[in-house]
């Protein structure tokens, strides 16, 4: 038995998993890594999402497809560390309390490029940049007060702006 040193791999990985639980609990969202769809691609037009233990096969309109190949291919760090310039893609499948029955008639406009950071984090050049070249839309989740307890923790989304503590200094 031992102690978990606190490292910046685990904060971000704790980023990632309120993440995800915020999707289940209030978001509505289903999601699915870049690493996973450079892994596994599509499966004809479909691509495998997650919300909780659930999947969703949906499929992924045209106008879309190459922009996902494209913004998932890894830059490599050093062999066997593949780095993506976001995190996730997720899908709108809850429209308030209705979860949306036409998983196969999903819009572009039903995507999200999403990125999580936990306080203290800052988004990369590279992101912003690719932020404002993409036509699927980004959004920077903010986990804030990650190492205290869960009920003390906050997701914040950042859609139109981003606050100046998400900016690398020049």
């Amino acid at each position: 038995m031992g102690n978990l040193e606190v490292t910046p791999r685990l904060v971000g990985s704790l980023g990632e998993v309120y993440y995800k639980e915020y999707c289940e609990q209030f978001g509505g969202w289903a999601y699915v890594s870049l690493e996973q769809i450079h892994k596994n691609g599509f499966k004809d037009d479909y691509l495998e999402f997650k919300l909780g233990f659930q999947r969703f096969q949906i499929k992924i309109p045209k106008d879309i497809q190459n922009e996902i190949i494209e913004i998932t291919q890894p830059f490599y760090i050093q062999d066997n560390n593949p780095s993506y310039v976001f995190d996730f893609l997720a899908c709108r499948l809850c429209d308030g309390e209705e979860i949306l029955s036409e998983i196969n008639n999903k819009g572009s406009r039903d995507f999200r490029w999403i990125e999580v950071k936990t306080f203290g984090g800052k988004v990369s050049k590279n992101q912003l940049n690719t932020a404002n070249r993409v036509s699927i839309p980004v959004a920077f989740c903010v986990v804030y007060k990650v190492k205290e307890m869960p009920y003390n923790v906050e997701v914040q989304f950042y859609y139109d702006y981003l606050p100046s503590h998400l900016l690398e200094e020049n």
